[in-house]
């Protein structure tokens, strides 16, 4: 079961040219969780940002016809498919990540894994990286 706290689509700017400008899927998720009193395997952590991710590319390329999005899976042009994995610290920080989307009107999906009602990761929908990067720049690669 997931949240989507999303509203409508803000305007590139300028400088967003897709064709300049690499297209990235970033997925950020909970480090926490692989701690106790959750003890999530790593799997189980690859999961919920898989869900994630998945849940916003379908929403984007089913429901909004996003090109962006198209742009991201075409299977002509798969090379350049780009995801960046990242880890966050809490919970907190995951539902202030969601905070600053929703006020800058950017698309996400942020998974609530069931029926425990924990939110464990958000993925954004693909965007030109020099529009979202401020957005998670706090955040540090999953290792």
């Amino acid at each position: 079961m997931s949240e989507n706290q999303s509203t409508s689509e803000p305007q590139l700017p300028p400088q967003a040219n897709a064709t300049i400008d690499t297209i990235v899927q970033y997925i950020v998720i909970r480090r926490d969780l692989m701690q106790p009193p959750y003890s999530y395997a790593i799997g189980s952590i690859v999961s919920q940002g898989s869900h994630a991710s998945v849940s916003i590319i379908s929403e984007s390329l089913l429901i909004d016809k996003d090109p962006i999005t198209l742009n991201y899976v075409d299977a002509n042009a798969i090379h350049q498919m780009h995801t960046i994995v990242l880890e966050c610290p809490s919970e907190k920080q995951l539902l202030s990540l969601r905070d600053d989307l929703d006020k800058n009107q950017m698309k996400y999906k942020l998974w609530v894994e069931q029926p425990e009602n924990i939110p464990t990761s958000i993925a954004l929908k693909p965007y030109p990286r020099s529009l979202v990067a401020k957005f998670v720049k706090k955040f540090k690669l999953f290792k």
